[in-house]
């Protein structure tokens, strides 16, 4: 086939168009019309939407970290990492036990987020809500404890060898011969002292953990309980119609070309 012939004739294409303008308007129209009557058939939905504070640790560490970024956009993309671990947990089968449909942003610049759910009614979009809240917030609490037991024993073994080591280098110094000029006396008094200060720190530490046990924690904090919506969420159909209107028109483009390769 020559090049000249596969060049499409946009004069005739057009006039193609303008005689079959009744069978174009009607495939858009019907289009249209499909769309329209999707949208419409699509089920009422709610959404209830919760505020959460996130606390602790995690968000102070960012705010250092990333404190030197110029570039705002940056920062809030930095910060936004800090809320991936939460997310990916919250979408767990763990804590999303009931496979809730719903969405989770960070309100920029704080260390806020929402969680919205969806519901066929509105109080099951509320409890689809406080649903996801409440499982997070119980499965957190649970590792939060777990990790506090795991490291209180964890100074309880290592407060024990250094007691042992303490004594242990007490006895070696007591034992040898007190001479001040001697360097291996010297160097026993300066092992018995670095072990005592090993020791006192770890004392410190493990007395602190036990006050961390006691202490409640909890990473996130609830600031707006879930609400129950007033109203159900803005229908789509605007959105389906356009959208048929588009493969409407793809649809007498297909139409016409096939009427100009048949002549």
């Amino acid at each position: 086939m020559r090049q000249d012939e596969e060049v499409i004739d946009l004069a005739r294409l057009a006039q193609i168009f303008w005689v079959k303008k009744f069978v174009v308007a009607v495939i858009i129209a019907v289009c249209m019309a499909v769309a329209a009557f999707i949208g419409i058939r699509q089920p009422t939905m709610y959404e209830s939407t919760s505020i959460l504070q996130i606390n602790g640790d995690a968000w102070n560490i960012a705010s250092v970290a990333y404190s030197s970024e110029k570039d705002e956009n940056t920062k809030l993309y930095n910060y936004g990492t800090v809320l991936t671990t939460y997310i990916q947990i919250m979408k767990s089968p763990a804590v999303n036990k009931d496979a809730v449909n719903f969405d989770v942003k960070n309100i920029r610049g704080t260390n806020l987020i929402s969680i919205s759910a969806k519901g066929k009614t509105a109080e099951e979009a509320r409890q689809a809500a406080n649903g996801i809240i409440d499982n997070f917030l119980a499965f957190q609490t649970e590792q939060n404890k777990a990790s506090k037991e795991k490291m209180a024993a964890f100074l309880t073994g290592a407060l024990e060898n250094a007691k042992n080591d303490l004594e242990a280098a007490d006895k070696e110094l007591a034992a040898s011969a007190v001479n001040e000029s001697d360097p291996a006396y010297r160097q026993l008094k300066r092992n018995a002292k670095a072990k005592e200060e090993i020791y006192i720190s770890l004392l410190k530490e493990a007395e602190q953990s036990k006050i961390r046990q006691t202490a409640e924690s909890m990473d996130l904090q609830v600031v707006t309980p879930a609400n129950l919506p007033k109203a159900p969420m803005p229908g789509k159909t605007k959105l389906y119609m356009v959208v048929g209107f588009v493969v409407g028109c793809l649809l007498s483009l297909l139409y016409g070309l096939v009427k100009y390769r048949m002549g």
